[in-house]
């Protein structure tokens, strides 16, 4: 798929199965208590963490989910616990995982539907990541932005992924940007 990619050329977007998103029995996590007092479950060297839902909570259908704990502490059980994100983590938790996300991406000019293979591609490619790269969530959407600023009048698009999903489309001001100029934060009240 990487290797395929040249500048200048197309990058055909695979359709990938779905998977559950349920952490596997393998997986052990960190424990945290945030100020909210909410249970947060987190990997310091990855992105992924999870949130407690609370005993209404329909997260994974307000099913309990075990996770079990790093350290030896055992598997704790939580009722309808939720995926979030690494900004809320932070701001409840203090402890910071926000550059832990592993993400690939590219940028081009252009961005098509193939109904030969039923799939999107992004055209008239720019940049792309020769490998997925540690960083900010955000950071093929800031590297986009950026040069979107120095090209205004010539649209461009992106397709980025990580662990937890994708997103292909124009490009746009990233919210972190948002926020950082006043806009409202949609994730505030999480």
């Amino acid at each position: 798929m990487i290797n395929d990619i040249t500048l200048g050329g197309t990058f055909t977007i695979n359709r990938r199965p779905m998977v559950s998103g349920i952490p596997s029995a393998d997986q052990e996590w960190k424990i945290a208590v945030g100020k909210s007092g909410r249970i947060w479950l987190y990997h310091p060297d990855r992105s992924a963490v999870w949130v407690s839902g609370g005993p209404q909570s329909r997260g994974y259908g307000g099913s309990t989910v075990a996770f079990k704990l790093a350290d030896g502490l055992g598997i704790i059980q939580l009722v309808g616990p939720w995926h979030s994100n690494s900004d809320s983590f932070f701001k409840d938790t203090g402890i910071d995982v926000r550059e832990q996300h592993v993400t690939w991406g590219c940028i081009g000019t252009g961005r098509d539907y193939d109904t030969n293979t039923d799939s999107m591609r992004i055209t008239g490619v720019l940049w792309f990541d020769s490998e997925p790269t540690k960083g900010l969530y955000e950071r093929v959407d800031l590297l986009a932005w950026e040069m979107q600023q120095a090209t205004p009048d010539r649209p461009l698009f992106l397709y980025t992924e990580s662990e937890g999903g994708s997103h292909c489309g124009s490009v746009s001001k990233p919210l972190s940007l948002r926020i950082r100029d006043g806009e409202q934060d949609p994730f505030e009240d999480e």
